[in-house]
């Protein structure tokens, strides 16, 4: 998969050969989050036998309603937030930048992206007839079907998720020590004038 879609082929691979592994550390923080929350998740619906399994969806789905919305929203704000950035890279010290920069952008945009589609097709899952009445009697195979992809789809949505919250972080750190001298000499001289103000 490329780093930079589009980008020549030479590009690509000075990108690929400047990257340290200390740039990726972002992502194996993400990994690890990822991979703590799988374990929590297995741990909290191991027991859960097939007979009490149409409750546990029950409370699962009301759970994984608000979690989605709230990532649909939050990545949605991100990945506008990333666009606005690379519009602002003209007017930052892009040399002081490290080539991270770009892979980190890419990779904020990117799973914030699959994040809302994971939690779409989470948002679709809560639409199924799980609960048992009068009327509704959704299958045995329905429910194990549905509680198990939407335990995966909430791994899957808080690794991605995990991996968008590195890689902003990562992302704002690198543009934050590339703004221009004159901008941060400008803050600095506001604040003096403002603490001489008021003191």
């Amino acid at each position: 998969m490329p780093l930079l879609p589009g980008a020549e082929a030479e590009t690509e691979r000075a990108l690929r050969d400047r990257l340290a592994g200390s740039d990726w550390r972002p992502t194996l923080v993400a990994a690890v989050l990822s991979a703590a929350a799988v374990a929590v998740l297995i741990v909290a619906f191991e027991n859960v036998s097939a007979f009490e399994r149409p409750v546990a969806l029950a409370s699962l789905t009301s759970s994984v309603l608000w979690i989605a919305a709230a990532l649909i929203g939050s990545c949605s704000t991100i990945a506008a937030l990333m666009l606005t950035t690379i519009s602002l890279l003209g007017r930052l010290e892009t040399k002081q930048m490290p080539p991270r920069v770009l892979f980190h952008l890419r990779l904020t945009v990117l799973g914030a992206v699959v994040t809302i589609g994971l939690a779409v097709g989470a948002l679709l899952l809560t639409t199924f007839p799980v609960a048992g009445g009068v009327d509704v009697k959704p299958p045995g195979w329905q429910i194990d079907a549905i509680f198990f992809a939407m335990l995966a789809l909430t791994a899957l949505m808080i690794g991605t998720f995990a991996v968008v919250l590195t890689s902003l972080y990562a992302t704002v750190s690198d543009v934050l020590r590339s703004l221009p001298q004159a901008l941060v000499e400008e803050i600095m001289d506001e604040e003096v004038e403002v603490d001489e103000r008021d003191g």
